[in-house]
């Protein structure tokens, strides 16, 4: 794990990447468990802004291919 402590900027720009990674289906076990940790401390932080643009990026990408969007993304984004 990352110490971030005493470092507001650098515990926020992780933060960013953490929620853009579980977005985007990318996170294990650990960086789930220091996002968690990190969200403890500004959960407005987790607003489902990243989870909003990568499904506005992936309907961009298979709009014009006609293609559903995945089941597991639909349910994730259902959750929201």
């Amino acid at each position: 794990m990352r110490r971030l402590d005493g470092n507001p900027e650098r515990a926020l720009r992780r933060t960013r990447n953490l929620l853009a990674d579980r977005a985007l289906g990318d996170l294990d076990l650990e960086a789930q468990g220091e996002l968690e940790r990190l969200l403890a401390r500004n959960p407005t932080l987790d607003d489902g802004s990243m989870e909003r643009a990568a499904t506005a990026l992936a309907l961009a990408l298979m709009g014009s291919r006609g293609q559903l969007l995945p089941d597991d993304l639909r349910r994730r984004l259902e959750g929201c």
